[in-house]
């Protein structure tokens, strides 16, 4: 396969053809030049890893039809024109981030990457266009925070790897290109489903990519199926609610569920009814609810923030309660300097749960 594009590879070109000597280059940039030589060379089979942000980090092997499924779905989606260019400002070891090199590959679209970084803006002032671009909620922060304006270059902006706080949805309203949340996964070769956050009303649905089947199990968790999943049913453990045969709401993983009483309360419902009150008392910090043993109760709701800053949690957790379900105000909240991160950059909800418990 040939790729006639140019790479603009942190602030300098590269010539595929003559980038022989990968010395000149550091570990990650080597990564992404022997992924796409690879790519280029004709491989059918690549390994991919797992973040390990929802378990145990592990490899799977996918094929190259299924990615090439996957890039052509998200193109013809989002129909973006010959030319435009890819961004690639995520972390490209991992799912999201590969498959915006594949969709410039298969493409022929101009590949522009940037070693990951939530201070984007030194590198983007340099670019004429950003055209199809894939940021990280932190890194879209950053970027609404100090210069909203250079994202009206971007064509389409991804955002993936975690929710995106409530309190930046109104700031997302200006901005010119569409702004989508992905749904997806490595196992599904990144994203099958988007929904819009920058329209005039956010909806809670998402929206399947062409060639893409859902149903659920049981559980009430999402099947998914399509060329990208080699035509075979991969089985999550996101619960959901099927509004269409395109379209679903996404309420919740069902391994967070917390049965509290024989109340199941879904965290992730929790966490958006109560970010309006949190954002007014600790602005811009990340925050989620989870689930605790507990001897009477089975497991007891706690809330997580991470703030140097705490207050008088009783009160707190009396405010919370008015914008809350019976039963579903958190039983303590812990205030904690810094999240642990899996090395993707998500919150580890598990390990951090596990350290205020030691």
């Amino acid at each position: 396969m040939t790729y006639n594009s140019t790479i603009w590879l942190n602030d300098k070109n590269v010539d595929l053809t003559s980038a022989n000597n990968l010395s000149t280059f550091d570990n990650y940039e080597q990564g992404i030049l022997l992924f796409i030589k690879q790519w280029l060379s004709g491989a059918n089979s690549f390994t991919l890893h797992t973040s390990g942000s929802t378990g145990i980090p592990k490899e799977i092997q996918v094929t190259r039809n299924q990615m090439i499924a996957s890039a052509k779905a998200t193109i013809n989606f989002l129909k973006i024109a010959p030319g435009t260019p890819v961004t690639v400002c995520i972390d490209a070891r991992y799912i999201g981030g590969k498959m915006q090199l594949v969709r410039a590959l298969i493409h022929d679209l101009p590949l522009q990457i940037i070693s990951p970084t939530t201070q984007l803006m030194n590198h983007l002032e340099a670019l004429p266009s950003l055209g199809l671009m894939s940021l990280v909620p932190l890194q879209l922060y950053s970027s609404l925070d100090n210069s909203p304006e250079m994202l009206d270059k971007a064509s389409a902006i991804l955002i993936g790897g975690a929710p995106v706080q409530l309190s930046y949805l109104p700031k997302l309203k200006s901005i010119a290109p569409p702004v989508y949340h992905t749904y997806g996964m490595t196992e599904t070769i990144s994203h099958v489903a988007l929904r819009k956050l920058n329209h005039e009303d956010t909806p809670d649905e998402f929206t399947l990519l062409p060639g893409i089947e859902i149903s659920t199990d049981e559980r009430e968790c999402l099947v998914v199926s399509g060329e990208v999943t080699g035509n075979q049913p991969v089985t999550t453990n996101d619960i959901v609610e099927l509004t269409s045969a395109t379209t679903f709401i996404w309420k919740g993983r069902y391994d967070n569920v917390v049965n509290s009483g024989g109340v199941k309360i879904f965290p992730e419902e929790v966490d958006k009814l109560i970010a309006p009150e949190l954002e007014t008392m600790f602005p811009g910090a990340q925050f989620f609810t989870s689930g605790m043993p507990d001897e009477k109760l089975g497991q007891r709701l706690i809330l997580c923030i991470e703030s140097a800053q705490s207050i008088e949690i009783s009160g707190l957790i009396e405010s919370l309660r008015a914008a809350l379900p019976p039963y579903h105000a958190p039983k303590h909240i812990y205030f904690l300097e810094h999240f642990i991160k899996t090395s993707s950059g998500k919150v580890d909800k598990l390990k951090t749960v596990e350290s205020v418990l030691s």
